[in-house]
């Protein structure tokens, strides 16, 4: 009896750790298909940097391992090389550094992760902006 109070307490984490490395295996598998395609399929660089930063934050996560956390920080600076307004990649790369106390690097990650908001909130009001415009010209022909 006790070892199936031991087996049923230690189901959910086996279950979380078993989701885990089904999604290092499914982002790894997108990077894959990824590096294959010629870079008119998949139409900019940006949809494989998000791919790997998918896989460096589910490296992250499962953490099941110092190389599991060593190889979540290559595969997102290869994600920030790629596209270096990827957002999700900076945010991981920041609670990356941050659980691994190195403050400094989580700030400039921080503060990139800010820029890429603004940069978007930005984007989003100029495209209200042009609407706006555009329906007032309607308006008035």
């Amino acid at each position: 009896k006790t070892e199936k109070s031991n087996n049923s307490a230690s189901r959910p984490s086996g279950m979380v750790d078993r989701l885990r490395d089904e999604a290092v295996n499914a982002y790894r598998e997108a990077v894959r298909l990824a590096k294959i395609q010629p870079l008119a399929a998949i139409s900019t660089s940006s949809k494989h940097s998000a791919a790997l930063a998918g896989l460096g934050g589910a490296l992250r996560q499962r953490a099941a391992s110092e190389a599991d956390t060593i190889e979540a920080g290559l595969v997102l600076k290869e994600a920030l090389d790629l596209d270096n307004d990827n957002e999700a990649a900076w945010t991981e790369l920041c609670v990356l550094f941050l659980k691994g106390g190195e403050l400094d690097a989580g700030q400039v990650c921080a503060v990139n992760v800010l820029r890429i908001q603004q940069l978007e909130e930005e984007e989003v009001r100029l495209a209200q902006e042009q609407r706006d415009n555009v329906s007032k010209g309607f308006g008035a022909a």
